[in-house]
């Protein structure tokens, strides 16, 4: 970048023309250079934009491997995280599997003693009919007894009142 040349004889002669003495003039052109020379050194020259550019350029590489070497270490880590969480699942796994056979070995043994206990309930209920019937015949046959010699008696008792 380059700036205009300020001519300081032009501008001592125009503050002349304009009714400044000699010694204001040459004061305010003193005071004119001083603050140009001020501003000048505190505009960015385009070495100076050249350098703030490669230092950024430097800094966002740096950035960048930085940030690539994090973004590594977490993923690596993840991935422990994530191994870990796969072997404590299948071992959660393989532990109800377990309990899951000790529960339904247990649960077969339960129903095979219900079915050996149905079996002998059937079979007493099978028995205790058997012997209600025997007992329900006998009781028939008794009453059939006792009703055939009342019928003889009421009949016996009938032929006397005749």
């Amino acid at each position: 970048m380059t700036f205009a040349h300020f001519n300081t004889l032009d501008y001592v002669k125009l503050l002349l023309q304009a009714k400044f003495t000699e010694q204001q003039a040459e004061a305010l052109n003193e005071a004119q250079s001083m603050a140009i020379r001020a501003v000048i050194t505190q505009v960015a020259t385009p070495a100076d934009l050249q350098n703030l550019r490669l230092a950024t350029q430097t800094d966002l590489q740096k950035l960048n491997f930085e940030m690539q070497a994090e973004f590594q270490v977490v993923y690596s880590e993840f991935k422990a995280v994530r191994s870990e969480m796969q072997a404590e699942f299948q071992a959660v796994r393989s532990e109800m599997q377990a309990e899951f056979q000790v529960v339904h070995s247990e649960f077969k043994a339960v129903r095979s003693e219900m079915r050996e206990l149905k079996a002998e309930l059937l079979q007493k209920i099978k028995d205790s009919e058997s012997r209600l019937q025997k007992e329900i015949n006998k009781s028939i046959q008794y009453s059939t007894g006792i009703n055939i010699a009342l019928i003889g008696l009421v009949i016996g008792l009938m032929t006397l009142d005749l």
